[in-house]
């Protein structure tokens, strides 16, 4: 396929994407086969291959792979900040437990005994 573009930046660029992605609209199957990007709001024109090719090409807006990694990321990152936070509270109250009960039993067992409290 030959891809040629006209708009008002002269830095946009049409070349290839690095996401695969095909779908099927209304019984139509799809296929990504290249990206177009500009740094500059207006009107472009996309022009692709030859009308007499019997294809048909398709415009979307879409997410490049740099995007989609990020919003795969930050997906895992706010379901794992709960789990982790969890995590770290549990073994919090986990620890705090342990050495009061060993306190506990520590001061039962010299009162039991008679035993002086230990020197700090």
């Amino acid at each position: 396929m030959t891809a040629t573009w006209r708009g008002p930046d002269p830095g946009a660029s049409l070349g290839a994407t690095v996401v695969d992605h095909q779908g099927e609209v209304d019984g139509e199957y799809w296929r990504l086969v290249t990206a177009f990007s500009v740094g500059e709001p207006g009107e472009y024109t996309v022009f692709c291959g030859d009308p007499s090719d019997g294809q048909r090409y398709a415009v979307a807006h879409g997410e490049d792979g740099a995007a989609t990694t990020a919003t795969i990321l930050s997906v895992f990152v706010a379901g794992g900040a709960p789990v982790l936070l969890g995590f770290l509270l549990g073994a919090t109250v986990e620890l705090v437990t342990l050495t009061r009960r060993r306190r506990l039993r520590a001061h039962l067992l010299r009162q039991r005994t008679g035993s002086p409290p230990p020197h700090r």
